[in-house]
């Protein structure tokens, strides 16, 4: 007769954990362990990632006789569809894996849903097996179970003590927070973009460096923790944009601030892309010049992959940058289709693992306006903020406009929400910020960042007219913005 098992998987404190893979498995009755003998009849469903991800998660504490490089090999042999996407495995596609053959009697894995449950309703007959859960950022739980008849049980992860710890000083993610120097860290933040650029008469020509000091001082006394800002800038060399970005990473640090840096804009009209990429930029449906198809198929790795592996290269032990953020509202489309939502995750999978290479300690993010935007169902959303090398969902989102909504998605991931970009162009500005921060901190976001911010009394040049925060074009309104984001900088961390 089959019997059933079932069960929530949680954290210590209750909560429901998303994503977490468990695995059943009986052996003989005996009990020994499986045998070497390899065989590629494990099926496994419900999984995104590359072969590395899939050797950690899947096999290399599990299968007895195989190494990473013959299963890198045997991989792609067993699953050739694989080639075909890109080397990644696609959470609706159905792969096989190895499994140690002699004495195995039974495996299936499967995936916790939204409220953390899961559930294996074919279980052949009472005996023994082997139940393991795991979710990336939990220590592995592991025991044996006798199973005699329909057994609910309830396993709890608790978030792991990794080998290498993110060390004292780096923001990082534990859940759907983010943590620094193990203190819960909710924050406002403003977008400077031209930062970096200040006094670069290519860009901001009517700038000087001395505005770099005017803008971080007024963050900082608003109560900000973290900036945004685009770092590429078409008119310069690499080793010269980290040059500029190592000496207001020193500013940085002297005003208590964080920052993210976007390694390109999607957009051609604001020249902040590395230094080549010009050609990929073509007219789109909206009538703006943006990143194309072919940047995206494969385009990236002229200039703009060997700008990411060099900025994050030099600066991966500098603790004052809050994130790597992969671009500035991104999304891959074509002629045809005004997104491809499948092509961008693979852009955001190779990116996000070559940064992880290179960095084992900085949180990296996409900068996307919403997964909406890129394209992406509620399926593909979800896939894309799983990857193990994203660690929190963006959102751009103006004038309380809910469309951009990607609250649930971070719900249904178990990972941070951040208001990147917000503003208003009308109206009684402050009043409206202060009704969008409540609806967003209620619907659980961590950070809330104003668009535009220029402090300084004249116009220089890295401003908005439309949603900025400034005295040039909104002076009528400063004051007040100021005395509110201070407020909600107190409050948000309560």
């Amino acid at each position: 007769m089959s019997i059933s098992l079932q069960g929530t998987v949680s954290t210590p404190n209750g909560q429901p954990i998303v994503g977490a893979s468990v695995r059943l498995s009986a052996f003989s009755s005996s009990g020994a362990q499986p045998a070497p003998a390899i065989t590629w009849t494990r099926q496994m469903t419900g999984f995104t990632g590359n072969r590395w991800q899939c050797w950690v998660a899947y096999v290399r504490d599990q299968v007895q006789g195989i190494t990473w490089n013959e299963f890198k090999d045997q991989c792609l042999a067993r699953n050739p569809v694989l080639q075909s996407d890109g080397y990644v495995f696609r959470a609706n596609k159905t792969y096989v894996l190895p499994e140690n053959a002699a004495g195995t009697l039974y495996t299936r894995t499967a995936l916790t849903d939204a409220t953390g449950d899961f559930s294996f309703g074919d279980v052949p007959q009472p005996g023994n097996y082997a139940l393991r859960a795991q979710r990336s950022g939990y220590q592995a739980f592991q025991e044996r179970l006798d199973l005699q008849a329909d057994t609910t049980r309830n396993i709890t992860l608790t978030p792991s003590t990794s080998p290498q710890p993110t060390p004292q000083g780096f923001v990082r993610v534990v859940g759907s927070e983010f943590m620094l120097n193990d203190q819960r860290l909710r924050f406002i933040g403003m977008n400077i973009r031209g930062l970096v650029h200040y006094g670069d008469g290519a860009l901001f020509p009517v700038s000087n460096p001395g505005h770099q000091d005017i803008q971080l001082s007024a963050a900082r006394d608003i109560g900000c923790r973290v900036v945004r800002v685009f770092l590429a800038n078409r008119h310069r060399p690499t080793e010269e944009i980290a040059n500029r970005f190592a000496q207001v990473l020193t500013k940085i640090e002297a005003n208590n601030l964080y920052v993210i840096p976007a390694f390109t804009d999607f957009y051609d009209n604001t020249g902040c892309n590395p230094r080549g990429d010009e050609r990929f930029y073509q007219q789109d449906s909206w009538n703006n010049s943006t990143l194309n198809h072919d940047f995206f198929a494969g385009g990236y790795r002229e200039n703009y992959l060997p700008f990411v592996e060099a900025v994050v290269t030099r600066f991966r032990d500098h603790k004052r940058v809050f994130a790597w953020e992969l671009g500035n509202e991104l999304k891959a489309w074509d002629a045809n289709n005004p997104a491809l939502p499948e092509l961008f995750i693979q852009f955001a999978t190779t990116i996000s693992n070559r940064i992880r290479q290179l960095d084992p300690n900085h949180l990296i993010t996409t900068g996307i306006i919403s997964a909406r935007c890129a394209g992406c169902n509620a399926e593909q959303a979800a896939r894309l903020y799983r990857l193990p090398n994203l660690n929190f969902l963006t959102s751009h989102n103006y004038d309380g406009d809910d469309l951009e909504n990607d609250a649930p998605t971070a719900q249904q991931v178990g990972k941070p929400l951040l208001i990147e970009e917000a503003g208003f162009k009308e109206g009684d500005r402050a009043q409206r910020v202060n009704q969008d921060l409540q609806k967003w901190t209620a619907r659980g976001a961590r950070g809330y960042m104003q668009w535009g911010l220029m402090a300084s009394n004249e116009d220089m040049g890295d401003g908005d007219r439309t949603y900025g925060m400034d005295h040039a074009f909104h002076g009528g309104d400063w004051q007040r913005l100021v005395d509110l984001y201070r407020q909600w900088a107190t409050q948000i961390n309560a």
